[in-house]
């Protein structure tokens, strides 16, 4: 994707400039990659589909930061749940691992290298295309499938065929949980939030048993899909052909 490509090429001039503190080394990057990441994506609405004055989904000030904490904590919820199933299974153990030498990339890195860009994208802009071109829960499907498929070239602790088809299943159904929360939110900054919390929340509360990663995958993937079912068909939620509001 476009901004991955502004970061690497951020990345690599950067590595040029000789004594330049490793935070900076870091975080001029992933700040670059979110504020380019709006333009980006309001670019190839106005010159791809030829529609002007195309809204990103990330207005409403006032409900801006509740929005984002309500997704920070339910990101974040998801996880731990699934750690602590993992945990009572006896396949994860308790530990903190939270990198205390490095807590800005561990913040800023989920946050705005992955949460900002990829929701512009996948809940704003290819669901909000499909969603004018085909029926709802068709948009819904695809849109959570593309973001599922992207993460078959995701770094992970997957090992062989098998489990990274199924650390892909897993991403399809984390996308499924931030389409919900873009729905029920009607902007983008709840599942933004959700999006982040749960990056950095991946392993950062277990040391789950070498070799039984499958079994975590399960679990999270089970957990997120029961949570996105929750949010979707509670009764306040609104009905999924109302739920596009830019």
């Amino acid at each position: 994707m476009a901004t991955t490509l502004v970061g690497i090429t951020l990345d690599l001039l950067l590595r040029l400039v000789p004594g330049l503190p490793e935070t900076l080394h870091f975080t001029i990057p992933v700040l670059a990659v979110a504020a380019i990441a709006p333009f980006l994506v309001a670019g190839a609405r106005r010159f791809i589909d030829h529609v002007p004055g195309f809204e990103p989904g990330l207005t409403r000030p006032r409900t801006a930061l509740p929005h984002f904490l309500t997704g920070l904590a339910i990101g974040v919820g998801v996880i731990i749940a699934a750690d602590a199933v993992c945990v009572a299974l006896g396949v994860a153990a308790w530990h903190l691992n939270l990198p205390a030498d490095r807590l800005i990339p561990f913040v800023l890195g989920p946050l705005l290298a992955q949460a900002v860009p990829e929701e512009l994208w996948y809940r704003g802009y290819l669901f909000r295309n499909l969603s004018a071109a085909l029926p709802p829960w068709t948009a819904f499907a695809l849109t959570t499938l593309a973001f599922g498929a992207i993460h078959l070239i995701s770094n992970s602790d997957a090992t062989g065929i098998g489990e990274k088809l199924l650390y892909m299943v897993q991403a399809a159904a984390f996308g499924a949980l931030l389409l919900a929360c873009r729905i029920i939110g009607k902007n983008l900054w709840l599942p933004i939030g959700a999006h982040a919390g749960h990056n950095m929340a991946m392993q950062t509360f277990i040391t789950y048993t070498p070799g039984l990663y499958t079994v975590l995958l399960l679990t999270e993937t089970t957990i997120m899909i029961i949570t996105a079912g929750l949010l979707l068909f509670n009764r306040r939620a609104p009905a999924l052909t109302k739920s596009i509001p830019f």
